[in-house]
């Protein structure tokens, strides 16, 4: 008779409260739904503000723990530290959880698996620049970031829900800062080869940017960890899967753009099906955002175009002070 996986069976959720934002109670509903169904579960907010309080909450298995000026990587490397159990399900405060589908994939994942994760989509689409990320979201996590991992070159993780096992993160994660967490982990989860479940399921949605202005800083911000991330891994042996996730991130809608350009001037027809089928894609098969997945085309170039000139400048800063030093 073969024996059964074990699941987990106790966790750890970690959540982190910036500057004045207040706590979100769909965690605290999430971390009362999920104990009913574990052994042991405990919740830790990262925060300076005594929020428990604030909001009358008194459970032996709820703390604070201070760290609100410490950036989220750092709060994760002192979670490592701090947390009870082995596993932690880490979710960013400002995320609206799918109570049942993280549930089942708590439930479902195996007990020795290291990192665990799934997909984030678009809570609202009000803004015209909304329902232009909500069509990158799409992009990113239900085609470019399966699709890495799948060829076995993926390293990026969707940093807003996750479940990482700490024992075997405890001594491999980077020691150095970073505003790239999520790059990171899954940096040094390739590394060490650890055993990684993906799942389908949408855990969980976020708020996207709800102008062009703050989606170009968001992005000029992405363009400089990123930055920070090729010159603090030069020496990594998965060096060039990071090189391929900025090139896949930020190429594709480019690449796209030039073969259906090109495919026009061989065969209109054929190049008609393949921009529908592309449209169609990105729109998640829904006929009312084929209008926003054609923008998207089209304005994004310029969106990764801005990014790709901050990495450069980024890159030639620091070559210029190592040449100064």
């Amino acid at each position: 008779m073969e024996r059964s996986t074990p699941m987990i069976r106790s966790i750890s959720i970690v959540t982190f409260v910036s500057g004045n934002e207040d706590l979100n109670r769909d965690i605290i509903d999430f971390y009362r739904y999920i104990s009913r169904n574990l052994d042991n579960c405990e919740l830790i907010i990262y925060s300076d503000h005594e929020l428990l309080e604030k909001n009358g909450i008194s459970d032996k298995n709820i703390r604070e723990a201070a760290g609100c000026a410490m950036t989220k990587y750092m709060r994760i490397m002192d979670s490592l530290s701090s947390s009870r159990y082995d596993h932690i399900l880490f979710i960013d405060n400002d995320i609206r959880t799918d109570f049942k589908s993280l549930k089942k994939v708590i439930l479902t994942c195996p007990d020795d698996a290291d990192l665990c994760f799934g997909r984030i989509a678009v809570s609202s689409t009000d803004t015209f620049t909304e329902h232009l990320i909500k069509i990158d979201k799409i992009l990113s996590h239900n085609i470019i970031r399966p699709a890495l991992w799948y060829l076995n070159i993926g390293i990026s993780i969707p940093g807003q829900v996750f479940i990482m096992k700490k024992k075997n993160f405890k001594n491999v994660l980077r020691r150095y800062d970073t505003l790239f967490d999520d790059l990171t982990i899954g940096l040094c989860a390739k590394e060490s080869n650890m055993t990684v479940k993906r799942v389908k399921a949408v855990l969980g949605s976020e708020k996207p940017s709800a102008n062009l202005r703050t989606l170009i800083r968001q992005r000029i911000r992405w363009a400089k960890g990123y930055s920070q991330t090729l010159r603090f891994n030069r020496d990594s042996k998965c060096f060039r899967y990071i090189v391929i996730h900025g090139a896949a991130y930020h190429g594709s809608v480019a690449a796209v753009d030039v073969v259906e350009a090109l495919l026009f001037r061989c065969s209109p027809c054929v190049a008609s099906a393949v921009l529908v089928f592309i449209l169609f894609s990105l729109s998640n098969w829904k006929i009312m955002e084929l209008p926003y997945a054609l923008a998207y085309l089209l304005v994004f170039p310029a969106v990764h175009s801005l990014w790709l000139i901050t990495l450069i400048k980024e890159l030639f800063k620091d070559k210029k002070e190592k040449q100064l030093q």
